[in-house]
């Protein structure tokens, strides 16, 4: 993880917390703001000055500041250095087992309250990302506006750019209609489409097609034993290989299966 971060030039443990249960995940402070930090370049625009806000950082990546952190992927899947840098955390960090990064010797570990974050948010079980759990749990400690900065989906993975983007949004969504202030930089294409569908018609069209032309439709690119179950005409096949595949790999290959019929 190698991270060099710090709050405020002072260690925040997790106790100095007002309110603070680290089996409830319950870490309390007084700002009304939050900042989420992703990896993007757009993350320069940030106001780190601004002391208003309250500064939250995710796995490997190093920032100026931050108040909380969250690492929420299995302590298995840690490498020495990610470990050293974990117990070396300077600020309360969240993780998915409390107990198993304590015997890790995660001291500031604070278990995020999945529980309490479905229970407050409506019970949608959609998470595809940090950002997304950070988002949530924002709005479950009613903070009254959420920015991100650094969060480039669009300009990451097929991973990002296809799951975690939409998650994001749908999370960003929820959090305006509670009445959250959302705050997005100019750069993010987060929750923006330049034209809008119906009023726009020709520029929301070539804008799509543009999209749409960068998606990976080929069969062979999606599954390679899907594509050849399908050029021999092995429908059944071609069936119990789509039961595998997430939603968005089994709509290209369902149209393409209802072509073949």
């Amino acid at each position: 993880m190698g991270r060099e971060a710090h709050v405020s030039e002072v260690i925040i443990r997790r106790e100095d917390y007002q309110g603070f249960k680290a089996d409830a995940g319950l870490v309390r402070c007084d700002h009304r703001k939050v900042a989420i930090i992703g990896a993007g370049g757009r993350r320069v625009h940030a106001p780190w000055d601004d002391d208003t806000w309250c500064w939250w950082a995710l796995n490997e990546i190093g920032q100026p500041r931050f108040d909380r952190h969250f690492e929420l992927h299995p302590m298995a899947v840690q490498s020495d250095k990610d470990f050293a840098a974990l117990r070396a955390m300077p600020a309360p960090c969240y993780v998915l087992d409390l107990a198993d990064a304590e015997r890790h010797g995660v001291a500031n570990a604070v278990a995020y309250p999945l529980a309490r974050i479905l229970e407050a948010t409506g019970g949608r079980r959609y998470f595809t990302c940090t950002f997304a759990y950070q988002i949530a749990l924002a709005v479950a400690d009613g903070f009254a506006e959420i920015s991100l900065w650094g969060v480039d989906l669009d300009l990451g993975t097929a991973r990002e750019r296809l799951v975690e983007k939409p998650c994001v949004e749908y999370w960003l969504g929820l959090a305006e209609g509670r009445g959250v202030k959302v705050t997005l930089p100019l750069q993010s294409t987060l929750l923006d489409r330049r034209y809008l569908y119906g009023y726009d018609y020709d520029g929301e069209k070539a804008d799509i097609e543009r999209i749409v032309e960068e998606f990976p439709t080929n069969p062979r690119d999606v599954c390679p034993a899907c594509h050849d179950a399908m050029a021999d005409g092995k429908v059944d096949s071609l069936v119990s290989q789509i039961a595998n595949l997430t939603p968005t790999e089994a709509h290209i290959l369902e149209t393409r299966l209802f072509n073949l019929r």
